[in-house]
């Protein structure tokens, strides 16, 4: 029996400590949400310390900005995208999975606006198939040529993948932007990882890029290319998040990290509770929200998202409580503030 238990407990241990692996159901689907905290500053660790069974201390990270990562069908992006990424009998190699909505972009001789990424998923891999956007005023669907695949699956220590990916896109009466991506990754450790919010099982990942951007612009008569060689980024997998619980980036002049976090920032001064009995309802909610409360009278009625910034809403009051029309909103997290100027009440809201 002790020979037994003894087996029982090493098998166990082997299993507990054994690594985790990746594939295609840990990847990102329409309505995921990721928050994230940014840091410009990584801190003294040993970014490059890796190995089988080790733990990872980023405790110590301070959240300098928060945001979040928004995942949403290609049906609801613009009809002008969707012609290669939503097309499987013409284009199946493009035929997307999901969107994620990305930051507009204003470079002052071009600009991006209304953008999404396409990816695909499945049992092969994880890549990044295209993009669309509103480039300064012209709609544009760009496929990625070759794909670039992000992960081959599924991920196990030890594994080596590299690929090439480019874009071009020709601009009427802009010019000319295109885009070249040479990416290598290493699976080099697995272990645990500690963040300020929780604790994951993880792989980590060492990802370099050489990528090459170029814009021509006919006003100008010139272009402009922007160059990075081997930038690395170290990236932390867990089977518990669809995106990398923490990617730290190493640069020549900073190290900045980006990890999971769910703390969202509210404006300034929302700090302290007002004492109100609240009834908010769907939730979630795609079109319209409800409020209710015995008294709303003198009460600001605000929205923000996970990085704190106030959303533009149209309330409708009544004698009983107040419409949010939501429905220009993108899918995702928010919280709902009922303020009196000092004090406020929130509640968390999802809009899918």
């Amino acid at each position: 029996m002790r020979i037994l238990s003894l087996a029982l407990s090493l098998a166990v241990s082997v299993i507990c400590t054994a690594q985790v692996q990746i594939d295609e159901t840990h990847m990102p689907a329409e309505g995921d949400v990721f928050p994230f905290a940014t840091s410009v500053d990584a801190g003294t660790n040993d970014h490059t310390s890796t190995g089988a069974n080790m733990t990872w201390d980023y405790s110590y990270l301070e959240a300098e900005s928060f945001d979040a990562d928004t995942f949403v069908s290609v049906e609801s992006t613009p009809f002008a995208y969707q012609f290669f990424f939503n097309n499987d009998f013409l284009y199946p190699d493009y035929s997307a999975d999901c969107a994620l909505t990305q930051p507009d972009v204003n470079l002052g001789f071009v600009s991006f606006s209304d953008s999404y990424t396409y990816y695909k998923v499945d049992e092969a891999g994880y890549r990044e198939v295209g993009y669309g956007a509103n480039i300064s005023g012209i709609p544009s669907s760009v496929r990625n040529m070759p794909i670039d695949w992000i992960y081959e699956f599924p991920l196990n220590m030890g594994d080596v993948f590299s690929g090439i990916s480019a874009n071009e896109n020709q601009l009427p009466a802009i010019g000319y932007y295109g885009s070249e991506l040479d990416r290598t990754t290493e699976v080099e450790g697995w272990g645990t990882l500690i963040l300020p919010d929780a604790t994951y099982d993880v792989l980590k990942l060492k990802v370099t890029i050489d990528s090459y951007d170029s814009v021509y612009t006919d006003a100008l008569g010139q272009g402009f290319a922007f160059e990075q060689v081997g930038q690395v980024t170290y990236k932390w997998l867990s089977p518990a998040e669809v995106q990398p619980v923490l990617e730290v980036a190493i640069g020549d002049f900073n190290t900045t990290a980006r990890y999971r976090a769910d703390n969202p920032v509210l404006p300034d001064g929302l700090s302290d509770l007002l004492r109100v009995d609240v009834q908010m309802f769907p939730n979630p909610a795609t079109e319209m929200v409800r409020v209710q409360s015995d008294d709303l009278n003198g009460l600001e009625i605000s929205m923000c998202d996970l990085a704190g910034r106030t959303m533009k809403i149209d309330v409708d009051r009544d004698s009983n409580g107040a419409n949010l029309h939501i429905g220009t909103l993108l899918p995702g997290h928010y919280q709902l503030i009922l303020s009196d100027g000092a004090r406020s009440w929130s509640s968390p809201l999802i809009i899918q």
